[in-house]
Protein backbone atom coordinates (compact mmCIF):
# COMPACT_ATOMS: atom_id res chain seq x y z
CA UNK A 1 0.00 0.00 0.00
CA UNK A 2 2.69 2.38 0.69
CA UNK A 3 4.90 1.93 -2.24
CA UNK A 4 1.27 2.56 -4.36
CA UNK A 5 1.04 5.95 -2.68
CA UNK A 6 5.07 6.46 -2.36
CA UNK A 7 4.48 5.92 -6.38
CA UNK A 8 1.23 8.07 -6.94
CA UNK A 9 2.99 11.26 -5.78
CA UNK A 10 5.39 11.87 -8.82
CA UNK A 11 2.51 10.78 -11.28
CA UNK A 12 0.12 12.90 -9.84
CA UNK A 13 2.74 15.79 -10.03
CA UNK A 14 3.57 14.80 -13.49
CA UNK A 15 0.22 15.07 -14.52
CA UNK A 16 -0.97 18.00 -12.64
CA UNK A 17 2.09 19.90 -13.15
CA UNK A 18 3.86 21.65 -15.90
CA UNK A 19 7.61 20.91 -16.47
CA UNK A 20 9.52 23.82 -15.16
CA UNK A 21 12.14 24.24 -13.07
CA UNK A 22 10.56 25.46 -10.15
CA UNK A 23 13.02 24.70 -7.62
CA UNK A 24 15.20 27.15 -9.63
CA UNK A 25 12.28 29.68 -9.81
CA UNK A 26 12.14 33.44 -7.94
CA UNK A 27 8.69 33.71 -8.93
CA UNK A 28 5.96 32.86 -6.13
CA UNK A 29 3.77 29.60 -6.88
CA UNK A 30 0.12 30.68 -7.76
CA UNK A 31 -2.15 28.55 -5.76
CA UNK A 32 -4.16 25.97 -7.49
CA UNK A 33 -8.39 25.54 -7.81
CA UNK A 34 -8.96 28.54 -5.18
CA UNK A 35 -10.80 31.23 -6.71
CA UNK A 36 -13.51 30.87 -4.00
CA UNK A 37 -11.07 31.04 -1.24
CA UNK A 38 -12.49 32.98 1.93
CA UNK A 39 -10.99 36.49 2.04
CA UNK A 40 -8.62 36.23 4.87
CA UNK A 41 -7.20 33.04 3.11
CA UNK A 42 -3.40 33.07 2.32
CA UNK A 43 -3.06 31.88 -1.22
CA UNK A 44 0.93 32.60 -1.85
CA UNK A 45 3.61 31.70 0.76
CA UNK A 46 6.44 33.90 1.53
CA UNK A 47 9.46 33.74 -0.06
CA UNK A 48 11.94 31.65 -0.53
CA UNK A 49 9.70 28.99 0.56
CA UNK A 50 6.94 30.53 -1.58
CA UNK A 51 9.25 29.50 -4.76
CA UNK A 52 9.24 25.69 -4.25
CA UNK A 53 5.85 25.15 -2.33
CA UNK A 54 2.16 25.66 -3.37
CA UNK A 55 -1.25 26.48 -2.13
CA UNK A 56 -3.84 23.84 -3.01
CA UNK A 57 -7.64 23.89 -2.77
CA UNK A 58 -9.23 20.89 -2.13
CA UNK A 59 -12.37 19.11 -1.53
CA UNK A 60 -11.30 18.47 2.15
CA UNK A 61 -9.77 21.72 2.31
CA UNK A 62 -6.70 24.26 1.49
CA UNK A 63 -3.52 21.88 1.50
CA UNK A 64 0.64 22.37 1.10
CA UNK A 65 1.64 21.30 -2.21
CA UNK A 66 5.16 20.73 -4.21
CA UNK A 67 5.88 23.57 -6.47
CA UNK A 68 4.43 23.31 -10.06
CA UNK A 69 6.51 20.45 -11.71
CA UNK A 70 8.10 19.16 -8.59
CA UNK A 71 7.15 16.02 -6.52
CA UNK A 72 7.12 15.20 -2.85
CA UNK A 73 8.16 11.44 -1.79
CA UNK A 74 6.36 11.29 1.79
CA UNK A 75 8.06 8.99 4.28
CA UNK A 76 6.51 7.29 7.04
CA UNK A 77 3.27 8.49 6.58
CA UNK A 78 0.04 6.79 4.69
CA UNK A 79 -1.18 11.08 3.00
CA UNK A 80 -0.49 11.41 -0.67
CA UNK A 81 -2.20 14.70 -1.47
CA UNK A 82 0.68 17.00 0.62
CA UNK A 83 -0.01 19.11 4.32
CA UNK A 84 -3.21 20.23 5.05
CA UNK A 85 -4.48 23.20 7.13
CA UNK A 86 -6.12 22.40 10.29
CA UNK A 87 -2.69 19.89 10.30
CA UNK A 88 -5.03 16.60 10.22
CA UNK A 89 -8.03 17.53 11.45
CA UNK A 90 -11.45 16.60 8.79
CA UNK A 91 -12.90 19.55 6.65
CA UNK A 92 -14.67 20.33 3.37
CA UNK A 93 -13.77 22.83 0.90
CA UNK A 94 -12.45 26.30 2.16
CA UNK A 95 -13.55 25.26 5.67
CA UNK A 96 -9.75 24.90 7.01
CA UNK A 97 -7.37 26.88 5.25
CA UNK A 98 -3.93 29.08 6.08
CA UNK A 99 -4.29 32.42 7.33
CA UNK A 100 -0.98 33.12 8.11
CA UNK A 101 2.72 32.11 7.33
CA UNK A 102 5.92 33.24 8.36
CA UNK A 103 9.08 31.62 6.93
CA UNK A 104 12.51 32.63 8.89
CA UNK A 105 16.27 30.84 8.12
CA UNK A 106 17.37 28.44 11.11
CA UNK A 107 20.45 27.58 11.61
CA UNK A 108 22.45 26.40 15.21
CA UNK A 109 21.11 23.89 17.25
CA UNK A 110 17.26 24.21 16.03
CA UNK A 111 19.16 23.35 12.93
CA UNK A 112 20.71 20.32 14.66
CA UNK A 113 16.95 19.56 15.88
CA UNK A 114 15.02 19.39 12.38
CA UNK A 115 18.25 17.30 10.74
CA UNK A 116 17.53 14.95 13.34
CA UNK A 117 13.84 15.22 13.73
CA UNK A 118 13.76 14.47 9.60
CA UNK A 119 16.20 11.16 10.46
CA UNK A 120 13.96 9.91 13.36
CA UNK A 121 10.71 10.08 11.38
CA UNK A 122 11.83 9.47 7.61
CA UNK A 123 14.12 6.37 8.77
CA UNK A 124 17.40 8.07 6.73
CA UNK A 125 19.43 10.66 7.33
CA UNK A 126 19.14 14.12 5.32
CA UNK A 127 19.76 13.66 1.61
CA UNK A 128 23.32 15.00 0.78
CA UNK A 129 23.17 18.66 -0.74
CA UNK A 130 21.10 20.49 1.93
CA UNK A 131 22.73 24.15 2.42
CA UNK A 132 20.06 25.93 4.15
CA UNK A 133 16.83 25.11 6.66
CA UNK A 134 13.84 27.35 6.68
CA UNK A 135 11.55 26.79 9.36
CA UNK A 136 7.41 28.07 7.79
CA UNK A 137 4.92 28.72 10.47
CA UNK A 138 1.88 28.43 9.71
CA UNK A 139 -1.69 29.48 11.64
CA UNK A 140 -4.76 27.82 9.78
CA UNK A 141 -8.47 29.52 10.24
CA UNK A 142 -9.10 27.67 13.40
CA UNK A 143 -6.02 28.55 15.37
CA UNK A 144 -4.34 25.61 14.77
CA UNK A 145 -0.35 26.24 14.31
CA UNK A 146 2.42 24.12 12.87
CA UNK A 147 5.76 24.75 11.37
CA UNK A 148 7.44 22.79 8.40
CA UNK A 149 11.18 23.07 8.06
CA UNK A 150 12.58 23.05 4.56
CA UNK A 151 16.08 21.74 3.84
CA UNK A 152 17.08 23.20 0.80
CA UNK A 153 20.14 23.16 -1.40
CA UNK A 154 21.70 25.17 -4.48
CA UNK A 155 19.01 24.50 -6.59
CA UNK A 156 16.37 24.63 -4.49
CA UNK A 157 14.80 22.27 -1.36
CA UNK A 158 15.75 18.50 -1.28
CA UNK A 159 13.64 17.88 1.63
CA UNK A 160 11.55 18.64 4.73
CA UNK A 161 9.81 17.99 7.84
CA UNK A 162 6.29 19.20 8.88
CA UNK A 163 4.90 19.34 12.40
CA UNK A 164 1.57 18.63 12.64
CA UNK A 165 0.53 20.76 15.61
CA UNK A 166 2.98 19.66 17.65
CA UNK A 167 6.29 17.77 16.20
CA UNK A 168 5.02 14.35 17.63
CA UNK A 169 2.92 13.86 14.77
CA UNK A 170 5.06 14.45 11.68
CA UNK A 171 5.22 14.16 7.70
CA UNK A 172 8.96 13.50 6.51
CA UNK A 173 9.57 14.53 2.53
CA UNK A 174 11.85 14.18 0.36
CA UNK A 175 11.76 16.40 -3.22
CA UNK A 176 12.18 15.10 -7.07
CA UNK A 177 13.01 17.34 -9.33
CA UNK A 178 12.31 17.28 -13.17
Amino acid sequence: MHAIARASIPLLAAIIGMPVAAHQSTTLQQSQDCERAPADAILQLPAPVGYWIRIVCTATGHALAPASGDAWEVHQDARWAGIPAGFGAAGGRNELYFVKAAVHEVGGSDEIWAEQLFAQRAGFALPDGARKTYALDLTDNRGSQGRVYIFAGDEGPVAGVACLSTCEQTVTVTVTHP
